[in-house]
C-alpha cells in the first residue's frame, strides 16, 4: 500500500516502529497551514 490508516494511535505508534527509526521521523508545520487552519483547529 502506498497509504495506510492506522485505526487508533496507538496502532500508528506501533506500525511507524515497524517501518521507521526515531530519527527518521520529524514535525515539521507547512506555510500552508496557517492560511488553512485556525487555532481551535489546531488544538
Amino acid at each position: 500500500n502506498l497509504v495506510h490508516g492506522s485505526d487508533s494511535p496507538e496502532s500508528a505508534t506501533r506500525e511507524l516502529g515497524l517501518f521507521f527509526e526515531a530519527n527518521e521521523l520529524l514535525e515539521y508545520n507547512r506555510a500552508v497551514d496557517a492560511w488553512t487552519w485556525n487555532d481551535e483547529d489546531k488544538g
